[in-house]
Parts: structure tokens; sequence; C-alpha cells
């Protein structure tokens, strides 16, 4: 599994290939908030298709993600790019283990369409 950040016009991008384990993810999550602590910048995560978060892991994420964001977190938004309707369908089961946290995720098969709504820009 690799990763990579960009900050690409005020997001920034969170590039994952490979397999990787919940702990390479979680890993990912930490640096990412060890970046910008009080998440004053969206994220928009490219994740290929081999790459593949089982439905169990889900809810482990979504908690340590929760367990990192500190107080006075800023209401900006993250953003997953599917690499199709399957993968899309297997993201969106874990948008929904993170509607507690303190902002919101989105799913989307497109990256204009993931950006416009990081910007606001969509419903």
């Amino acid at each position: 599994m690799a990763h990579r950040f960009d900050v690409v016009d005020g997001i920034v991008e969170v590039h994952v290939t490979g397999q990787p384990t919940k702990w390479e993810l979680l890993e990912i999550f930490g640096k990412l908030q060890a970046r910008d602590p009080q998440k004053t910048m969206s994220d928009l995560w490219f994740v290929s298709e081999e790459t593949v978060i089982p439905p169990s892991w889900h809810a482990k994420l979504a908690d340590a993600v929760r367990s990192l964001a500190t107080a006075g977190v800023k209401p900006r938004r993250s953003a997953v790019v599917a690499a199709n309707q399957l993968h899309m369908a297997m993201l969106d089961m874990y948008r929904q283990e993170a509607e507690g946290l303190p902002f919101e995720v989105g799913v989307f098969l497109s990256a204009d369409e993931a950006r416009a709504w990081l910007k606001g820009k969509l419903p």
C-alpha cells in the first residue's frame, strides 16, 4: 500500500493505492490530522480500484477519526472519489458510519463533483 498527500487549490488530496491494512489506514488518518489538527482544509481521497476497505473496518475507522478530531475542528468536509459504482457502494457504507463525525463525508464517482461539493457548490 502506498499513499501520498498533495495540496491542490486549498484542498488536501490523499492518494491511496494498493491494499492497506486497517493499521495503515489509521496511520494515514493520523498523518492527515497531524498536518492540519484543526481541519482548516477539506480533504479529497482518491482510492484506487484495488483498494478494498472491508465493511467490518468501517466502525473502527470512524471511531479512530472521531478520536483524532480535536476541539474546535472546523466544519470542513472530506470527500472520497470511488473508482466505479461497486466501489462507491462499498465506500458509501463507510460514509454512513462516519455520520457522527464533526464534519461531513461524501462519496463521489468524479473528482470534479467531489471538489464542487467540498467547496460548497453542491447540496
